[in-house]
């Protein structure tokens, strides 16, 4: 993703947190406690490369990539989506995506299923494979997170992903305000 502003282009090769940083930049007016937009910009990439390295290990062993993982979760917690609902939400074009479900439904994790709604568009759904990996994945990955996060402070963790909510929720209302204008 190439990111422009105030006379600058930056590159950004991160997966989960492309769009929250797209947005914050789009929006660089957010800027307290004297944290510069780049330097967020590069401890959020720091802190992902971290958790790539971390749950690096369990994908492997189920053999699928972090962004099938990714893919995987979100449908397993949300349902059945479509191709250019889920290619929206995790940054990934639609076109990518269909090799990726092309190896998740061969796999049984996925089926692809007509939407009653609107029998023009396809919906993937997952499979009962599905939920039993990811359990099995989330299971390893917080085992593993739990071990390596327990010398911080009490409340860190919770802290900081409702933080990271808040900031996403409030990110996704500027972005809608911004398309309406």
């Amino acid at each position: 993703m190439l990111l422009t502003g105030a006379g600058l282009r930056v590159k950004i090769h991160l997966f989960p947190f492309r769009n929250i940083l797209f947005r914050f930049i789009r929006f660089r007016n957010i800027y307290r406690g004297g944290i510069r937009m780049f330097e967020l910009v590069e401890l959020l990439s720091q802190v992902n490369t971290q958790i790539f390295k971390i749950l690096s290990p369990i994908v492997k062993a189920n053999n699928i990539s972090v962004t099938e993982l990714i893919i995987l979760w979100k449908i397993n917690k949300n349902g059945a989506y479509r191709v250019t609902d889920l290619a929206r939400e995790v940054g990934v074009p639609s076109s990518t995506l269909t090799g990726i479900f092309d190896r998740l439904e061969s796999r049984d994790y996925l089926v692809r299923i007509h939407d009653s709604k609107d029998r023009r568009s396809v919906l993937i759904q997952g499979t009962p494979q599905l939920k039993e990996m990811i359990e099995s994945v989330i299971q390893s990955a917080d085992h593993d997170l739990v071990k390596l996060l327990d010398s911080l402070p009490p409340g860190f963790i919770d802290r900081l992903v409702k933080d990271m909510i808040e900031l996403q929720a409030y990110l996704t209302k500027k972005v809608i305000e911004a398309n309406n204008d």
